[in-house]
């Protein structure tokens, strides 16, 4: 079987071993959907071959020390912490600035839910009918916004309402680490978020992580807004 490189995958320097892992699952699903069979221990081996290691276990042992080097300082590594609510505020009808914010909770609201609640096998499938606007990744464009900051984007580029921020902002929330961590964009004027490879992961792990880091996205939005009105 032809196993291509999946450029939604997470960088070679940055992929943990369940980022491995799932992409091994992903080799088998598609070797399912031709009709064949490809065992999880061929799947292992053929994802370290394409990651340029000699073998999954120099793989295993490779990222697994980049892990354990890895900063604990970001947020959303702690997913056994509360995902943070939205305080109660008069807003008026129909605003977008606040519905964006309660579409980006929702997400992580949901993402939790489907990590604890849904079984391994079924979650891709679940995370399918959370449905609206995807918080895909942060842009900067200066020719469509000059102010150099960068706007949470679905999956057509297009922004959600109000919801932008500076890179330190990013920085602060964990947003620019998890995308060196798991990302499949740039970094420098793109940052992950809720890419093509989380949206089809089955790790609870990894929702529960960034469920964490929409929840902060989401409260930092409401309190920039919030200060924005007065």
């Amino acid at each position: 079987m032809n196993h291509s490189f999946d450029p939604f995958l997470p960088r070679p320097s940055s992929a943990g071993a369940s980022a491995l892992k799932l992409e091994a699952a992903r080799l088998q699903d598609a070797a399912r959907a031709k009709g064949t069979k490809l065992s999880r221990s061929a799947a292992l081996e053929a994802v370290a071959k394409l990651r340029g290691y000699k073998d999954w276990n120099a793989a295993a042992a490779a990222v697994t020390a980049a892990d354990a080097d890895r900063s604990t300082d970001a947020p959303w590594l702690n997913i056994d912490a509360k995902i943070p609510s939205l305080p109660m505020r008069i807003v008026r009808a129909g605003d977008p600035g606040y519905a964006a914010v309660r579409e980006v909770m929702r997400w992580a609201q949901q993402m939790d839910a489907i990590a604890d609640k849904v079984a391994d096998e079924d979650r891709a499938s679940m995370l399918e009918l959370v449905g609206g606007d995807v918080p895909y990744v942060f842009v900067q464009d200066s020719h469509r916004w000059p102010d150099r900051l960068y706007r949470l984007c679905d999956r057509g580029y297009e922004p959600f309402a109000n919801i932008a921020l500076t890179r330190e902002q990013l920085v602060e929330i964990g947003a620019v680490e998890w995308c060196d961590f798991c990302g499949s964009h740039s970094g420098s004027d793109m940052v992950s978020v809720v890419h093509d490879e989380v949206r089809h992961t089955r790790d609870r792990t990894r929702l529960k992580q960034v469920a964490r880091l929409l929840g902060l996205i989401a409260t930092l939005a409401d309190q920039l807004q919030r200060q924005g009105g007065k």
